[in-house]
This record gives C-alpha cells, sequence and structure tokens, in this order.
C-alpha cells in the first residue's frame, strides 16, 4: 500500500497551470492533501491565467505555490525542477497532466508530428518515472485518454501516446510502486478546456469543427451522472444510462472518479461514460470501435453487409429515375452525420465539401460511412475527386448501378433466400401440403404469363422452359407430387 498523503509535503503538477491540471491543484488544496504545490508548464508563470490560479490556491490555505517554467520532455529540465523541491516539503505526490495535440490522418503522421505529442506526454511521463522511483510518494497519477484504449480518428500519435502511459502504470504497479494511469472520456468544462477526451492541457491547433461530434458518436459523450453512488459507476464504463447534456464529465463528477481512482489501487481506470444509444448508432454504421462492440447488444444493431444488401434491394425496385434521389439521400444523410447536423435537408447538394466544413478527417469519416451503408470500396481521395454532395451522388449510384444486375438476378437472390427458410423449417406433412399447393400455384402463374415463344433453353433458368417432349416446366408441376414439387425447387435454387 502507499503511504498517505503528507499535508507537510509538496505535490507536483505538470500542465498545472490550466485545464485538468489546475481542476486538480484546487482539489488537493480543498481536500487538504497538500499544502505545497509545483505547477510545472511550460510558460510557467508567464502562462495565460496562472498568476491568478497561485493567488486563488493560497488563498484557498495553500501554504507555498510556485508557477514553474519546464520542458517535462528535457530530462535534464525535469531533474532540476525536482531538484528544487525543499528537502523541508519533500515530493509527496506527481500528477502529470501535460500534454498536446497535432491531429491529423495517418498517412500525414511524420517524425515531427509524433515528438510534439510524444515529448510532453510520454517522454515527460518516463522522465518522471525514473527520476521519482526512490521517491517516498502516496500517488504517481498520469492523465491518459479513452483515445488510446478505443482509438480516436485523426489521433494516431495521440492514441499511442496515451497507451504508452497506460502501460507504464501497469509497469510501475507490477515494481510495487504508486501508479494510476486516468484515461479520461470526455470532460465539459474542466478550465474552458475543449471537451474531447482526456485532453489535459492546451492543444496546438484549435479544435476542428465535428470532432467533438465525432467522438460522441463512439458513444463517448458523457451522461449526467444519477446522484449519490450511480455516478461512481462511471469509472469503468458501465453506467450508460440517461440523457447526454452539453459536453462531458462535469469537474465535480471527474475529481469524484480521480479520489475513487486513487483509494482503489488498480492502475488503470477509464473513468467515461458510454452512451448506448450512440454505441447502436455506430455499431450499425459500422465505425464502432472493435474494443466496445460488445457493449452494442446482439440483435439492436444491423450488420454492415446485411444493410448494403437492403440498400441493392431497395435501388432495385425503383424505377431508373428514381434511383438518384435515393442515393442522394442517402449522401446527404451521412454528410449530415459527419457534420453534427440534424437533418439531411441542412446539407445543400450544390455546395462544396471544402465550404460545407470538411476537412481531411471527416473526409475520410464520410468514407468510411458510405462505404459501411454500401458495401462499395471507397478511395479515400473520395471528396477530393467529387467535391459536391451531388457529384458524389453521380459516382456512387454508378458505383452500385454496376453491382445491382438484372431485375431477374434480384428476384433469383430473393428466392435463394426463401428456400434457404423453407430447408431450415421443420414442416409437418400437413404444412408440406400447404407450402407445397402454394409453390405449385406460383409456378403455374408465372409460366402462363410467360409466351410461349420466350419457353426455351435451360430448364434451370427456372423460367418455365421446354422440356425435351415440348412440355413446359409448369406442366410437370402441374403433373407433380408435393414431395416433387419441394424437391424441384428446392434443385432448381441449389439446395440439397
Amino acid at each position: 500500500m502507499p503511504p498517505e498523503w503528507d499535508p507537510a509535503g509538496t505535490a507536483l503538477i505538470t500542465g498545472g497551470c490550466g485545464g485538468l491540471g489546475a481542476e486538480v491543484a484546487r482539489h488537493l488544496v480543498r481536500t487538504r492533501r497538500v499544502a505545497h504545490l509545483v505547477l510545472a508548464g511550460r510558460r510557467g508563470p508567464d502562462a495565460e491565467g496562472a498568476a491568478e490560479l497561485v493567488a486563488e490556491l493560497t488563498a484557498a490555505g495553500a501554504t507555498t505555490v510556485r508557477a514553474v517554467a519546464c520542458d517535462v520532455a528535457d530530462r535534464a529540465a525535469v531533474a532540476d525542477l525536482l531538484a528544487s523541491v525543499p528537502a523541508a516539503h519533500p515530493l509527496t505526490a506527481v500528477v502529470h497532466a501535460a500534454g498536446v495535440l497535432d491531429d491529423g490522418v495517418l498517412e500525414s503522421m511524420s517524425p515531427g508530428r509524433l515528438d510534439t505529442v510524444f515529448g510532453p506526454k510520454a517522454d515527460g511521463a518516463w522522465h518522471l518515472h525514473e527520476l521519482t522511483r526512490d521517491a517516498d510518494l502516496a500517488a504517481f497519477v498520469v492523465f491518459s485518454s479513452a483515445a488510446g484504449t478505443v482509438g480516436a480518428h485523426g489521433q494516431a500519435n495521440y492514441a499511442a501516446a496515451n497507451a504508452f502511459l497506460d502501460a507504464l502504470a501497469e509497469h510501475r504497479h507490477d515494481l510495487g510502486l504508486p501508479a494510476t494511469s486516468l484515461a479520461w472520456g470526455r470532460w465539459s468544462d474542466a478550465g474552458g478546456m475543449a471537451s474531447r477526451p482526456g485532453v489535459p492541457g492546451q492543444s496546438t491547433r484549435p479544435v476542428p469543427p465535428g470532432v467533438a461530434g465525432r467522438t460522441e458518436r463512439h458513444g463517448l459523450p458523457s451522461l449526467p451522472a444519477p446522484p449519490g453512488p450511480a455516478a461512481r459507476s462511471a469509472s469503468t464504463g458501465r453506467d450508460r444510462a440517461g440523457h447526454t447534456h452539453a459536453g462531458g464529465l462535469s469537474t465535480e463528477e471527474g475529481l469524484a472518479l480521480f479520489d475513487e481512482a486513487l483509494a482503489a489501487g488498480r492502475p488503470v481506470w477509464v473513468p467515461a461514460r458510454l452512451d448506448r444509444k450512440e454505441l447502436r448508432a455506430a455499431a450499425e454504421d459500422g465505425t464502432l470501435p472493435a474494443l466496445l462492440r460488445g457493449l452494442a447488444q446482439v440483435g439492436e444493431t444491423a450488420a454492415v453487409p446485411g444493410r448494403a444488401a437492403a440498400l441493392l434491394e431497395r435501388l432495385a425496385t425503383l424505377a431508373p429515375e428514381d434511383r438518384g434521389a435515393a442515393v442522394l439521400e442517402l449522401v446527404r444523410g451521412q454528410v449530415a452525420l459527419v457534420l453534427g447536423h440534424t437533418a439531411p435537408g441542412n446539407v445543400a447538394p450544390q455546395r462544396p465539401f471544402q465550404e460545407l466544413g470538411f476537412d481531411s478527417l471527416t473526409a475520410v469519416e464520410l468514407r468510411n460511412r458510405l462505404g459501411a451503408a454500401t458495401g462499395l470500396t471507397l478511395p479515400t481521395t473520395l471528396v477530393f475527386d467529387h467535391p459536391t454532395p451531388a457529384a458524389l451522388t453521380e459516382y456512387v449510384e454508378a458505383e452500385l448501378m454496376s453491382r445491382l444486375g438484372s431485375p431477374a438476378d434480384a428476384v433469383l437472390n430473393r428466392l435463394d433466400d426463401w428456400a434457404a427458410h423453407l430447408a431450415a423449417t421443420p414442416l409437418d406433412d400437413g404444412d408440406r401440403q400447404r407450402v407445397a399447393d402454394r409453390l405449385r400455384t406460383i409456378a403455374l402463374r408465372y409460366g402462363e404469363r410467360v409466351p410461349a415463344q420466350d419457353r426455351t433453353g435451360d430448364a434451370q433458368d427456372g423460367t418455365g422452359g421446354a422440356q425435351d417432349d415440348g412440355t413446359t416446366v409448369a406442366d410437370g408441376l402441374d403433373l407433380a407430387t408435393d414431395e416433387e414439387v419441394i424437391d424441384f425447387i428446392s434443385k432448381e435454387l441449389g439446395i440439397s
């Protein structure tokens, strides 16, 4: 068991001058865990709001509060920072909440972009781990992100860095050292930061439009916490009932989960709320991360291949002049989902995607969604090659029509499904008689509708072709027994 917090000790909080780091600093002072704090960040006392935060914490009861400039990616700088902690108030806790973002699609992930994110997040955590291994710490907390657990669009570098933090916590735990990694879901109001999964400090770039909406569609937005103990179930991600509000975990909820995780002693937590409705929606359009698929109930989601087949069947029933409108409806619906619009009608067909607010991340997401809905393998450059919803509709319609086949193919596919169902259904003699009578009637009526001159060719066409003796299939069925009717149809449809 780790030692108790020493109120006379010092807590080091990286990324401590803003975002979640500042909220944790306030919390530690309010709960009287420590009276001495070191708030480390790239700009230190020059960071926006740093002076006000120091004054606030001092007024709340802290004895000493220092805002210090330190690049935690620099091992020597971290060593100097730790050496500055006075022996009279030794280090009792480390909270590593530093981090930056540099988002982009995988093809754009250069070594430089990886370093931008890994430096303060992963390198900083490792330096703190190595340089405090012999310290008598009550807590060593790293702020990770749910992105490292379930993945996140355009955040391969950020997800990997956070996965490293989770692994580091497991490693320290195995060594018998205090360790807690909190893979945060979304926060709503922590110091005015963007409400996206586990972003503890400032971003190197503004949050692109629709990013929060994409995490919501993976089921990650927080739900309002039920009163009392139910709120704590969010720490394991099991509380998924309720209605969404604007944002994620409130500061109060997040700090309560912070306390619970420290008390529990387990190395890795995912304090996030999962929206069951959004999980189902993401599963239905094929965008739900694999790790979460077990949370979408079987039977509540539609298989992607089945959805694509249903779309083709629907198009097959439409007149050629109506198919374009149906595909446009699909395209506008998916565009609206990607952009977070409430209705597809807000998507102007002739307006360029760039003007609608698309970037490289949303373009890839639209490609993935349309691929899941249609069963098509679509190029990464889809939105750039077809720059408006109308142009994209023409392309998707043409691709779908190439797969549609003839009307006869659609009918035969339905017959295959029907025959498979018939073969798998146990029937008594009476039911078999009724089914055979109905099949005979259908076959006879269909044979009567085919002109005599068209009843030629191989009988396996299923269209009443002529036999060697001049009789038609319909003629033969009229004289067949029940067993022969069912056997004939099964053979024609390839069911033995």
